[in-house]
């Protein structure tokens, strides 16, 4: 329970990154660094979901590797 707890707690404070003034002037900044054609985005706020997205499940993954102690191979899921 702890750990879903904690997991909780990380994935929403990153969550926030995206959210705030600052974060939306980077996100202006970097986007159109970003290949967009292979993915089916026809809006800002769809590019910031899929990264909301990654980000979360990175983040899910790395408090996993830590709480269970598993190999770095195991986080990654045999990628």
């Amino acid at each position: 329970m702890t750990l879903c707890h904690n997991s909780y707690k990380i994935e929403n404070t990153f969550s926030n990154v995206f959210r705030n003034s600052e974060s939306k002037d980077n996100f202006r900044e970097i986007s159109p660094l970003i290949d967009t054609k292979n993915l089916n985005v026809s809006r800002d706020k769809e590019l910031i979901h899929i990264m909301q997205i990654i980000s979360m499940v990175t983040i899910r993954n790395v408090v996993e590797k830590f709480a269970n102690d598993i190999s770095k191979e195991e986080a990654m899921g045999g990628l």
